[in-house]
């Protein structure tokens, strides 16, 4: 998400965000909704697939319950902060698996079903408050356009995700890791040499975890500003032909049509309707 954002900054012309195809369609959008059900169904197997075999069973219920967690309160939070208590179809895409990307930090650690639900629910309301804010903010101060909503959909939910990290290590001492493998603390046995590459039990696991973030998103934001000069130097992006298919495909002459009928000002559609009205 990072990467893109700063690629996106470097490479991408002044005032894509005004073009008017760039924007969706409601039969696109509704049609997309198809996709946010198969990325919700099988989002378990993302986080599941490097957690050790004796915890994928509890790692694929937690991100389940962190999906359900986001799903609800990113459409509560979509309906209070579009104004008018009605929902977005944005946060209806993003936020119902924003809870995924939360949970993907913790998944394979022992995180309660209700810590799950509650790390889903915050990052489902952080991927709308950015979808709705952030998103302005950066197209409007920080000239960052976000084409897809990467940033709210998986920048902020993952940052919700590596402080929910930082949390449920601190607690990881000696006692998690050598204890009483039965205790009410784990419930099941975690092989935390093939999880944790810090497994003291001094804090030196919750320190790394703090730090592996700055250094990722400070990695991305580089190569990301880097990616995009070399983009620009290599071709140039011409503002007239971004979002534009005929650019590369073959298109039907019904869907240009539609465009026009689509950008149409409205007194003109009145006069048309008028004049067929008088005919």
């Amino acid at each position: 998400a990072f990467f893109g954002a700063a690629c996106t900054a470097v490479a991408t012309p002044k005032g894509a965000e005004n073009d008017p195809d760039c924007c969706g369609r409601y039969q696109s959008d509704i049609f997309s909704l198809f996709g946010s059900l198969m990325i919700w169904a099988y989002y378990p197997s993302y986080n599941s697939f490097y957690a050790p075999s004796n915890a994928q069973q509890a790692v694929a219920i937690n991100t389940y319950l962190a999906l359900l967690g986001s799903s609800v309160s990113g459409l509560l939070a979509s309906a209070l902060f579009t104004g008018d208590i009605k929902l977005s179809i944005f946060d209806a895409q993003r936020s119902s698996i924003a809870g995924g990307v939360a949970i993907g930090s913790v998944a394979n650690l022992t995180a309660e079903p209700w810590e799950a639900i509650v790390i889903g629910a915050v990052g489902g309301v952080a991927c709308s408050w950015a979808g709705h804010y952030m998103r302005v903010f950066c197209v409007g101060r920080l000239k960052v356009h976000d084409t897809v909503g990467v940033m709210s959909m998986h920048g902020w939910p993952g940052l919700i995700g590596w402080i929910a990290g930082v949390i449920k290590l601190i607690p990881l001492n000696l006692d998690y890791i050598t204890g009483d493998r039965k205790s009410k603390n784990l419930a099941y046995i975690l092989p935390w040499e093939n999880i944790l590459q810090h497994q003291q039990g001094n804090g030196d696991a919750a320190i790394a975890q703090a730090v592996i973030a700055p250094m990722t998103i400070a990695i991305a934001l580089v190569t990301g500003l880097v990616a995009g000069a070399v983009s620009k130097k290599v071709t140039h992006l011409d503002l007239e032909l971004l979002f534009k298919d005929d650019t590369f495909f073959h298109i039907p002459d019904d869907f240009q049509k539609a465009v026009d009928q689509d950008n149409m000002p409205e007194e003109m559609g009145e006069e048309d309707g008028h004049a067929n009205g008088h005919a």
